[in-house]
């Protein structure tokens, strides 16, 4: 029976449903207050998001909040990826993926991975992630971390920072540290990066569910 899938879905299927989801996602964003989208990868070294996940406190839709993440897995990534929130207070959420469940799509080559419990099972090196995670939002401003780990070890592949704000926050732009494109004084020491220390968390970090 899966191979009769397999000969319907081919890797064509899997790509114009990808498609059509960014096409969708791009017609609905600007009505969506709702929604974070971060585009990241995933390393040994614990990866990299081109920027946190802004979501503005009242803006939620039916009480919940959305980040999509796109994500590209450098090898030698592979196996599977446990997905999980953590932040100053327990939020309520879910992890899903961009595609419906059960449909045997293809992800290059292979089979797409699976889910179950908040974890991506048999991603392989150089796959495409989508990942979609819905949370109840705080009853107050903070910073979370949104982050994707070896669940065996722990090792973590990707940490995308996750700010909860008041409205008029400001975007993406507003979170670059003071001074970035800024050249340093003639004659000065080397210092640490300016607003290092304002990405840590404000108070302890517990996980969420």
């Amino acid at each position: 029976m899966y191979e009769k899938w397999q000969k319907i879905f081919r890797p064509e299927a899997s790509l114009f449903m990808g498609v059509l989801f960014v096409g969708l996602l791009g017609f609905l964003r600007p009505y969506q207050k709702d929604f974070a989208h971060v585009v990241a990868i995933l390393t040994m070294r614990g990866g990299r998001a081109m920027h946190a996940a802004h979501l503005e406190l009242g803006k939620d839709l039916l009480g919940r909040n959305t980040i999509f993440l796109s994500a590209d897995v450098i090898p030698p990534i592979k196996g599977d990826i446990h997905v999980k929130l953590v932040g100053p207070e327990p939020l309520d959420y879910t992890v899903s993926s961009r595609y419906p469940p059960g449909v045997p799509l293809f992800n290059g080559t292979h089979a797409w991975y699976r889910f179950e419990d908040d974890t991506l099972k048999g991603v392989h090196p150089g796959d495409d992630l989508g990942v979609v995670m819905t949370v109840d939002p705080p009853a107050s401003p903070g910073e979370y971390q949104m982050i994707l780990s070896n669940p065996q070890t722990g090792q973590p592949y990707l940490t995308v920072p996750v700010l909860f704000e008041l409205p008029g926050g400001g975007e993406h732009e507003a979170a670059a540290p003071a001074g970035a494109g800024e050249a340093a004084p003639q004659g000065s020491e080397e210092t640490a990066p300016q607003g290092a220390e304002e990405t840590a968390p404000q108070g302890p970090i517990e996980p969420c569910h």
